[in-house]
């Protein structure tokens, strides 16, 4: 019986491979890092680590160790490593280097070669007997070994209904009915929360007339921010709920600006870095990149403002959403779903499969 490991981080590629395991044929046997994946014969929880204040190299160290012992013990003849390059490109390394074609590696969300670190497409390429991307504008990268499915978001947003046990969980809470309600995702790394949070207690102190909905799977870190402004934590899986009852969507770069402009909310796009990091970030983005949100990006105009740095400040993020207000999302929504057009969790099942 065939044996195949999933090993997945990042909550938004945890969503759409946990769907597509479904479908891979009943008779492989299945191991993974999630629990969300139901079929997991045996699941190896890597996430404990990133609470646990380490600096990122330390925690991506530990992490391939935990991974290759794992690897080791259940001996699996497929791997699908899905996005988190810098934890699974060396994995995958490794793997491909010890056990050569006895094994087959599938990277499901390659690596953003588009944005930055360009070499890893080659490193890719090498290691990696089948990539599966999800952007149309990849299509000429990934050009040796790669399949092209569109974005899962656009079958899973349209699947989703507002009057959901999620949708009534949050709105029948303890909203206040007289105020608007504005939906605040700070980011979904524990560090980019933490960069954030002076944005959000000011932007609370600012717009008192709004309730800031927030949803984080760090709720400790934001309890901090609760005082004189009202606020609301909810789960992160929670999040595309919290944006379709919302007023307005406050968001840190990530997929997180693709699911608000494929639902059609007004949005503005923030992210802060410190310096340091900033300065080594810019000298490595690709000199054409001239967006940082999704729907900028694949659209190729600013549909959503962008706010980074000294610039993400709660003035010019309330200046801004005055200017979103006034304009119609719908179309966006729509043009995106156009491009992103996602064929079937089944087809990349079979695409699994078939490697």
């Amino acid at each position: 019986m065939k044996k195949i490991f999933i090993s997945v981080l990042d909550s938004s590629a945890e969503l759409y491979i946990s769907r597509v395991s479904f479908f891979i044929d009943k008779k492989t046997v299945i191991y993974s890092t999630s629990p969300k994946i139901r079929r997991s014969e045996k699941v190896l929880d890597i996430t404990d680590l990133s609470t646990v204040g380490l600096p990122d190299f330390r925690r991506v160290f530990f992490r391939i160790i935990f991974l290759l012992r794992f690897i080791g013990e259940i001996k699996p003849d497929k791997f699908v490593f899905c996005d988190s390059p810098d934890l699974h490109i060396p994995v995958g390394i490794i793997v491909k280097s010890l056990l050569g074609e006895k094994v087959k590696n599938i990277y499901f969300i390659p690596p953003t070669v588009w944005a930055w670190r360009k070499h890893r497409k080659e490193i890719v390429e090498k290691f990696f007997d089948r990539v599966i991307f999800i952007f149309p504008f990849e299509k000429d990268i990934w050009t040796k070994n790669g399949v092209y499915v569109g974005h899962p978001l656009c079958k899973i947003i349209k699947e989703e209904n507002i009057y959901s046990d999620y949708g009534i969980q949050i709105r029948g809470s303890d909203l206040p009915s007289h105020k608007g309600v504005i939906c605040f995702l700070p980011g979904s790394r524990y560090s980019e929360v933490k960069n954030h949070l002076n944005l959000l207690i000011s932007l609370g102190r600012e717009m008192r007339d709004y309730v800031f909905l927030v949803p984080t799977r760090f709720s400790p870190l934001i309890e901090i921010c609760r005082g004189d402004f009202s606020l609301k934590v909810v789960p992160q899986e929670l999040s595309r709920f919290a944006m379709r009852i919302s007023d307005f969507v406050i968001s840190a770069s990530g997929t997180a600006t693709l699911e608000s402009a494929l639902i059609g909310k007004p949005t503005v796009v923030f992210y802060k870095l410190p310096y340091l990091s900033f300065e080594l970030a810019k000298r490595m983005i690709e000199k054409d990149i001239r967006f940082i949100s999704l729907p900028n990006i694949i659209l190729g105009e600013e549909v959503f403002p962008e706010l980074i740095q000294e610039d993400a400040t709660a003035e010019k993020i309330i200046n801004a959403l005055n200017f979103v207000k006034e304009k119609n999302f719908e179309s966006v929504s729509k043009k995106l779903f156009e491009k992103l057009e996602f064929f079937d969790f089944l087809d990349i099942a079979k695409i699994i499969d078939d490697v």
